[in-house]
């Protein structure tokens, strides 16, 4: 899977670089640890993360992760300053499945994130998942 916000490798940088002198290739997402059992992809290079609905689900019901000291006044805050701004638009499919992605922002919060139009994944920064974590939380007390 790779990684669908990054600009191609160049040939030099490419992990996958072939004598034939084959196309460029975006960096690929690793498997990265998020929360307890909960592996997730992650791109090395700008730190997005793909997150499947399933594993979303998952760290929704997980609570290994207190947030108690970050309000979500504190998130609303973090993210007011680009209140009008919506997300960057991806030039590149759903790393998963090849549909759509779609920018859109975590309710009336601005947490921006991507999410599938196919398979409901979402693409997302490792800050914006933790301040949407922080506002489940919130609902949940």
């Amino acid at each position: 899977m790779d990684c669908p916000r990054c600009r191609p490798l160049s040939a030099d940088e490419s992990p996958y670089r072939a004598g034939s002198g084959e196309g460029r290739r975006r960096p690929p997402m690793t498997d990265h640890p998020y929360e307890g059992d909960i592996v997730v992809q992650r791109c090395e290079r700008c730190d997005g993360l793909w997150v499947t609905e399933q594993q979303l689900r998952a760290i929704q019901d997980t609570r290994l992760n207190t947030h108690e000291a970050s309000l979500p006044e504190t998130v609303s805050l973090r993210w007011a300053r680009d209140a009008n701004a919506t997300p960057e638009e991806l030039d590149q499919p759903c790393p998963s499945c090849g549909d759509e992605l779609f920018a859109t922002t975590y309710k009336r919060s601005n947490v921006p994130f991507h999410r599938c139009l196919g398979c409901s994944g979402i693409f997302v920064d490792e800050q914006a998942l933790r301040d949407i974590e922080v506002l489940w939380e919130s609902v949940s007390t």
